[in-house]
């Protein structure tokens, strides 16, 4: 979890396996939006609603349960959370374009 990066980038790391990627908190609170509002209703006695406002308002300004939730997920989880990664190919397609033209 890296709280110091603002954009979603995904950086190459030598530490890292081929299949292990760092994101940053942000991107990290958006992949893992519907554990973080299940765990807030279940441990925190909130209607959906409220754990939605919770996680919504987490994305623009950096809240400690949320956190917290995610520290704990990460260290409940040795071999790293599970989260599907889809890469842009915006760029590509722009590169394709202005190439033919």
């Amino acid at each position: 979890m890296n709280d110091s990066d603002l954009q979603g980038v995904i950086r190459q790391d030598a530490t890292l396996r081929c299949d292990q990627v760092k994101l940053p908190l942000i991107e990290l609170t958006k992949c893992l939006q519907q554990q973080i509002i299940n765990i807030l209703v279940r441990n925190y006695n909130m209607t959906p609603n409220e754990a939605y406002n919770i996680w919504y308002k987490s994305v623009a300004k950096k809240d400690d349960r949320v956190c917290d939730i995610i520290t704990n997920l990460i260290h409940a989880n040795p071999e790293g959370l599970p989260v599907l990664i889809n890469r842009n190919q915006l760029g590509l397609n722009i590169w394709r374009k202005q190439a033919y033209n």
